[in-house]
């Protein structure tokens, strides 16, 4: 399970890195064909590609902490019980 929260952080990390790449850049020093294809580029990295289970939870690492956190809270309640 930590492989994959690494994994979905990493594509995480990675495609926010794009936008900041495209926007540290001199876009208007390229030719007109090339800029639109820094539009386009920009449009789809404005928004971060995520790895999700079930389109409902993302998998990074904020995600395994707090699962981690449940998981150990309900170990913890056990053990008080007996």
């Amino acid at each position: 399970m930590t492989l994959i929260n690494v994994c979905g952080q990493s594509v995480h990390d990675r495609s926010f890195q794009v936008y900041e790449q495209l926007i540290h850049c001199n876009w208007y020093e390229y030719p007109i064909q090339i800029r639109k294809l820094f539009i386009i580029l920009y449009n789809r990295s404005v928004e971060p590609c995520n790895l999700t289970a079930g389109k409902m939870v993302n998998l990074n690492l904020e995600t395994f902490s707090k699962l981690m956190k449940t998981a150990l809270s309900y170990c913890m309640m056990i053990i008080q019980t007996q």
